[in-house]
Protein backbone atom coordinates (compact mmCIF):
# COMPACT_ATOMS: atom_id res chain seq x y z
CA UNK A 1 0.00 0.00 0.00
CA UNK A 2 1.81 3.45 -1.06
CA UNK A 3 2.63 5.83 2.17
CA UNK A 4 0.27 8.87 2.13
CA UNK A 5 1.88 12.23 1.57
CA UNK A 6 1.78 14.54 4.38
CA UNK A 7 -1.06 16.59 2.28
CA UNK A 8 -2.79 13.29 2.35
CA UNK A 9 -2.33 12.48 6.10
CA UNK A 10 -3.72 15.93 7.26
CA UNK A 11 -6.97 15.97 4.48
CA UNK A 12 -7.32 12.41 6.05
CA UNK A 13 -7.02 13.42 9.53
CA UNK A 14 -9.30 16.67 8.98
CA UNK A 15 -12.02 14.40 7.60
CA UNK A 16 -11.71 12.39 11.20
CA UNK A 17 -12.32 15.78 13.29
CA UNK A 18 -14.76 16.93 10.71
CA UNK A 19 -16.97 13.94 11.49
CA UNK A 20 -16.27 13.77 15.07
CA UNK A 21 -17.83 17.13 14.86
CA UNK A 22 -20.73 16.59 13.24
CA UNK A 23 -21.31 13.95 15.20
CA UNK A 24 -20.98 15.56 18.63
CA UNK A 25 -22.48 18.77 17.78
CA UNK A 26 -25.76 16.50 16.79
CA UNK A 27 -25.86 13.86 19.44
CA UNK A 28 -23.92 16.02 22.20
CA UNK A 29 -20.24 14.94 23.18
CA UNK A 30 -21.71 12.07 25.89
CA UNK A 31 -22.95 10.51 23.43
CA UNK A 32 -20.67 10.17 20.76
CA UNK A 33 -18.42 7.18 20.79
CA UNK A 34 -15.94 6.23 18.62
CA UNK A 35 -17.94 3.76 16.85
CA UNK A 36 -19.86 7.00 15.89
CA UNK A 37 -17.25 8.48 14.66
CA UNK A 38 -15.91 5.64 12.45
CA UNK A 39 -19.75 5.74 10.74
CA UNK A 40 -20.14 8.89 10.31
CA UNK A 41 -16.38 9.58 8.72
CA UNK A 42 -16.62 6.18 6.65
CA UNK A 43 -13.62 5.04 7.45
CA UNK A 44 -12.53 2.28 9.04
CA UNK A 45 -11.54 1.80 12.65
CA UNK A 46 -8.06 1.01 12.23
CA UNK A 47 -8.11 4.56 10.26
CA UNK A 48 -9.07 6.25 13.24
CA UNK A 49 -7.19 4.92 15.63
CA UNK A 50 -4.16 5.73 13.61
CA UNK A 51 -4.47 9.55 14.29
CA UNK A 52 -6.51 9.34 17.65
CA UNK A 53 -5.91 6.79 19.94
CA UNK A 54 -8.81 7.80 22.27
CA UNK A 55 -11.87 9.70 22.20
CA UNK A 56 -10.50 12.06 24.96
CA UNK A 57 -8.18 13.37 21.59
CA UNK A 58 -10.79 14.16 19.38
CA UNK A 59 -12.46 15.86 21.74
CA UNK A 60 -9.51 18.30 21.80
CA UNK A 61 -9.01 18.55 18.20
CA UNK A 62 -12.49 19.41 18.14
CA UNK A 63 -12.14 21.79 20.80
CA UNK A 64 -9.24 23.47 18.42
CA UNK A 65 -11.49 23.85 15.32
CA UNK A 66 -14.48 25.23 17.17
CA UNK A 67 -12.31 27.89 19.43
CA UNK A 68 -9.00 28.64 18.29
CA UNK A 69 -10.49 29.47 15.05
CA UNK A 70 -12.29 32.61 16.69
CA UNK A 71 -9.21 33.32 18.59
CA UNK A 72 -7.71 36.00 16.47
CA UNK A 73 -10.01 38.75 17.09
CA UNK A 74 -9.08 39.64 20.62
CA UNK A 75 -5.66 40.24 20.25
CA UNK A 76 -6.12 42.12 16.72
CA UNK A 77 -7.57 44.33 18.68
CA UNK A 78 -4.43 45.19 20.45
CA UNK A 79 -3.62 46.31 17.00
CA UNK A 80 -6.02 48.94 16.83
CA UNK A 81 -5.37 52.92 17.64
CA UNK A 82 -6.97 53.80 19.37
CA UNK A 83 -7.18 50.67 21.23
CA UNK A 84 -10.71 50.01 21.63
CA UNK A 85 -12.56 50.44 25.30
CA UNK A 86 -13.43 46.75 26.93
CA UNK A 87 -16.61 47.27 26.24
CA UNK A 88 -16.23 47.89 22.62
CA UNK A 89 -13.62 44.69 22.84
CA UNK A 90 -16.00 42.47 24.64
CA UNK A 91 -18.62 43.07 22.00
CA UNK A 92 -16.68 42.20 19.33
CA UNK A 93 -15.07 39.55 20.84
CA UNK A 94 -18.65 36.92 21.72
CA UNK A 95 -19.78 38.01 18.33
CA UNK A 96 -16.90 35.56 17.51
CA UNK A 97 -17.26 33.07 20.41
CA UNK A 98 -19.20 29.82 19.17
CA UNK A 99 -23.24 30.03 19.13
CA UNK A 100 -25.95 27.54 19.01
CA UNK A 101 -25.16 23.83 18.97
CA UNK A 102 -20.90 24.61 18.99
CA UNK A 103 -21.65 27.10 21.97
CA UNK A 104 -23.53 24.19 23.75
CA UNK A 105 -20.74 21.64 22.57
CA UNK A 106 -18.09 24.12 24.49
CA UNK A 107 -20.46 23.35 27.45
CA UNK A 108 -20.36 19.95 27.11
CA UNK A 109 -16.07 19.81 26.90
CA UNK A 110 -15.98 22.26 30.36
CA UNK A 111 -18.41 19.45 32.01
CA UNK A 112 -16.39 17.01 31.04
CA UNK A 113 -13.00 18.74 32.12
CA UNK A 114 -14.57 19.32 35.52
CA UNK A 115 -14.33 15.45 36.46
CA UNK A 116 -11.86 14.10 33.67
CA UNK A 117 -7.82 15.22 34.62
CA UNK A 118 -6.75 13.89 31.71
CA UNK A 119 -8.91 16.32 29.61
CA UNK A 120 -8.80 18.82 31.71
CA UNK A 121 -4.50 18.97 30.62
CA UNK A 122 -5.35 18.61 27.05
CA UNK A 123 -7.78 21.06 26.37
CA UNK A 124 -6.26 23.48 28.89
CA UNK A 125 -3.98 24.57 26.37
CA UNK A 126 -6.30 25.40 24.02
CA UNK A 127 -8.27 28.15 26.44
CA UNK A 128 -4.67 29.37 27.80
CA UNK A 129 -4.63 30.63 23.79
CA UNK A 130 -8.00 32.59 24.70
CA UNK A 131 -6.38 33.99 28.01
CA UNK A 132 -3.53 35.21 26.36
CA UNK A 133 -5.46 37.06 23.50
CA UNK A 134 -7.27 38.74 25.91
CA UNK A 135 -4.14 39.89 28.11
CA UNK A 136 -2.20 40.88 25.16
CA UNK A 137 -5.54 43.27 24.21
CA UNK A 138 -5.82 44.39 27.75
CA UNK A 139 -1.96 45.68 28.22
CA UNK A 140 -2.63 47.40 24.76
CA UNK A 141 -5.54 48.84 26.50
CA UNK A 142 -3.65 49.79 29.94
CA UNK A 143 -1.05 51.14 27.74
CA UNK A 144 -2.33 53.04 25.51
CA UNK A 145 -6.29 53.59 26.88
CA UNK A 146 -4.95 54.21 30.06
CA UNK A 147 -1.54 56.07 30.05
CA UNK A 148 0.09 53.45 31.97
CA UNK A 149 3.72 52.51 32.06
CA UNK A 150 3.91 48.81 30.02
CA UNK A 151 4.74 47.16 33.20
CA UNK A 152 2.11 48.96 35.19
CA UNK A 153 0.06 47.98 32.19
CA UNK A 154 1.11 43.98 32.26
CA UNK A 155 0.56 44.23 35.77
CA UNK A 156 -3.06 45.65 35.42
CA UNK A 157 -3.96 43.62 32.76
CA UNK A 158 -3.45 40.39 34.84
CA UNK A 159 -5.23 41.33 36.94
CA UNK A 160 -8.26 42.09 35.05
CA UNK A 161 -7.91 38.92 33.16
CA UNK A 162 -10.24 37.12 35.00
CA UNK A 163 -13.23 39.29 34.79
CA UNK A 164 -12.79 39.77 31.26
CA UNK A 165 -12.51 35.65 30.51
CA UNK A 166 -15.60 35.25 33.20
CA UNK A 167 -18.27 37.47 31.20
CA UNK A 168 -16.87 36.07 27.71
CA UNK A 169 -17.46 32.72 29.12
CA UNK A 170 -20.83 34.03 30.80
CA UNK A 171 -22.06 35.31 27.26
CA UNK A 172 -21.71 31.16 26.32
CA UNK A 173 -23.36 30.17 29.27
CA UNK A 174 -26.62 32.41 28.87
CA UNK A 175 -26.92 32.30 25.33
CA UNK A 176 -26.93 28.72 25.03
CA UNK A 177 -28.75 27.83 28.36
CA UNK A 178 -31.44 31.18 27.79
CA UNK A 179 -31.42 32.16 24.48
CA UNK A 180 -30.53 35.79 25.23
CA UNK A 181 -28.20 37.33 24.68
CA UNK A 182 -27.86 38.37 21.70
CA UNK A 183 -24.38 39.40 20.98
CA UNK A 184 -25.41 43.07 20.70
CA UNK A 185 -28.04 43.34 23.28
CA UNK A 186 -24.53 41.62 25.74
CA UNK A 187 -22.37 44.91 24.14
CA UNK A 188 -25.32 47.01 25.59
CA UNK A 189 -24.88 45.44 28.86
CA UNK A 190 -21.13 45.70 29.58
CA UNK A 191 -21.63 49.48 28.16
CA UNK A 192 -24.38 50.39 30.54
CA UNK A 193 -22.54 48.77 33.14
CA UNK A 194 -18.99 49.94 32.30
CA UNK A 195 -19.42 53.25 30.66
CA UNK A 196 -17.10 54.48 27.42
CA UNK A 197 -15.52 57.32 28.02
CA UNK A 198 -15.91 60.06 25.70
CA UNK A 199 -12.05 60.37 25.69
CA UNK A 200 -9.23 58.52 26.27
CA UNK A 201 -5.62 59.38 26.45
CA UNK A 202 -5.04 58.15 23.06
CA UNK A 203 -8.26 60.36 21.77
CA UNK A 204 -6.93 63.56 23.64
Amino acid sequence: MPRLTPQRREAQRQRIVDAARTAMLRDGLQATSMARVIEESGLSAGAIYGYFASKDELVVAVAVEVIRTRLASMAALAEERPVPHPAAALGAFVGQLPQGREAALVLDIWASTAHHEALRERTGAVFAEVSQGALTYLEAWFTHGRGLTPAAAATEARRALPALLALGQGFIVQSTLLGTPSPEDFRAAVEALWPTPEETPDGE
